[in-house]
């Protein structure tokens, strides 16, 4: 997203570049996120349905849900995703995943079945 702010202010405003507060990157982030991660918590559950641009390669991030940090990494062809904590269940698209420190998921895509 910040790539493409930058690209529209040098080609339609003639910009030099683009600046960003730490609160604006921290937006653009969250909206990375929450948009081409698919995260969505829904039924309680926290729920991961990437949809990445074709030119991108993989998007990663961590995030802190109900006092577990998770480690995601969205590519293309999989999703895995590592737990820092107590055992948590998510849903990777409709599988249904148990993370612990000891058990990451690694869901190859398109999803076929639910096996990590």
């Amino acid at each position: 997203i910040a790539e493409k702010i930058e690209a529209v202010a040098q080609r339609v405003y003639h910009a030099d570049g683009v600046t960003f507060e730490p609160a604006a990157l921290k937006e653009i982030e969250q909206l990375e996120r929450l948009g081409f991660g698919g995260m969505r918590v829904r039924d309680g559950v926290l729920t991961f349905a990437p949809a990445l641009p074709a030119a991108w390669r993989s998007l990663a991030f961590r995030v802190r849900f109900r006092g577990r940090v998770l480690s995601v990494r969205a590519a293309h062809d999989r999703v895995e995703v590592a737990c820092e904590g107590a055992p948590l269940t998510i849903r990777i698209g409709d599988c249904e995943c148990i993370l612990s420190e000891q058990s990451p998921a690694a869901i190859v895509l398109p999803l076929t079945d639910c096996e990590r």
